[in-house]
């Protein structure tokens, strides 16, 4: 069993891969535009999110409470849609609000005015 140079297996895979049949609405097409605008979209909007730290602790707690709503949704008797009810009431107010408060404590006070 001879061996081949590594060179020559890397050309004949790269001749192979260029001779398969390709999807090409995958990778043109406005289907796939849209693709890469929304991927550049939520990644740009996940950055800015990981930056400011002050929404974590809110989309967090307003995840925890998702959760929580969906697996009692899925299980429905009397019981479950009461808790259900009452956890989301309470949590959600307050993971919607907790990033708002920080915004308030570090507004810095006015300068009095001289008239």
């Amino acid at each position: 069993m001879s061996q081949q140079p590594l060179n020559s297996v890397v050309a004949e895979d790269v001749a192979a891969r260029r001779n398969a049949t390709a999807m090409p609405a995958a990778t043109t097409g406005a289907g796939a535009v849209w693709l890469r605008q929304l991927g550049a979209l939520l990644w740009k909007d996940l950055v800015i999110e990981l930056r400011t730290k002050d929404a974590m602790a809110a989309m967090l707690v307003f995840g925890i409470v998702a959760l929580t709503v969906f697996n009692f949704a899925f299980d429905l008797r009397a019981e479950s849609v009461a808790l259900v009810t009452w956890a989301w009431a309470a949590s959600s107010p307050t993971s919607v609000s907790v990033a708002p408060w920080k915004a308030c404590y570090s507004v810095p006070p006015m300068a009095a005015s001289s008239t």
